[in-house]
C-alpha cells in the first residue's frame, strides 16, 4: 500500500525520466544489434589523408576534375558533366567555383567555353588523383572524390554520367546546408 501511495505522488517525475531514457536505450540497442549503419549518407569516397590544394583568398566551394595527361572521350564527358552540375547549382553557384586541376592550363577550347577556372595541383600528394571530380572545402582541403568510369567503347561514361553528376550535386548541396560560413 505504502509503495502505492509512492508510485502516485511520483507519477509525473516517473513518466519524466521514462521519457528522456527510452531514446537513449533505443539508440544503444539499435547501435548494439547494427540496426544503424553509420557513414553510408556520401555517395562520393571520403578521402582519408588530407590533400590541400593551393587556393586564392575568396572562400567559396569547389568542383575541380583532376584533367588527365590525354583527355580523351570520357574526360571531354567528365568535363561536360562538371559544367552541368555547377550550371544546376541554382542559387548556390555564388558559393561554389568549378576548376580543372592540371599541372599546366589545359589548352583544349572545352574549358573556355564552359567559364572553368584553372587550379595548380597539390605539389606533394601522396593520394593518385587522376580522372576524378573532387569536392573541396573553402580552405582548399579535398573532401569527396568521385571516380570517372574509363571509356571501354560501349558508352559506359555515357550511362553513369546522370548517376554521377546526381551524386556529386546532392553530396555538394548538402555540405553546403551545412556550411557555416555567411552567406553572401
Amino acid at each position: 500500500m505504502k509503495n502505492l501511495l509512492w508510485v502516485k505522488r511520483h507519477k509525473i517525475v516517473l513518466l519524466f525520466i521514462l521519457c528522456f531514457s527510452l531514446p537513449f536505450f533505443a539508440a544503444k540497442l539499435a547501435l548494439a544489434f547494427s540496426w544503424y549503419t553509420p557513414g553510408i549518407l556520401a555517395k562520393g569516397e571520403w578521402l582519408d589523408r588530407e590533400v590541400k590544394f593551393p587556393v586564392n583568398s575568396n572562400a567559396v566551394w569547389r568542383l575541380a576534375y583532376v584533367v588527365p595527361t590525354p583527355c580523351e572521350n570520357s574526360c571531354q564527358f567528365a568535363i561536360h558533366a562538371l559544367h552541368r552540375i555547377y550550371s544546376g547549382l541554382g542559387k548556390y553557384q555564388s558559393r561554389v567555383e568549378a576548376d580543372l586541376v592540371a599541372p599546366k592550363p589545359p589548352d583544349f577550347s572545352l574549358s573556355d567555353e564552359h567559364n572553368l577556372n584553372w587550379l595548380q595541383p597539390p605539389s606533394t600528394s601522396e593520394l593518385a588523383l587522376d580522372n576524378e571530380i573532387l569536392i573541396l572545402n573553402p580552405q582548399g582541403v579535398a573532401l569527396l572524390r568521385y571516380k570517372i568510369a574509363t571509356n571501354n567503347n560501349d558508352g559506359n561514361v555515357q550511362q553513369n554520367a546522370p548517376e554521377l553528376a546526381k551524386a556529386v550535386r546532392t553530396d555538394l548541396l548538402r555540405l553546403l546546408n551545412y556550411d557555416r560560413v555567411a552567406v553572401r
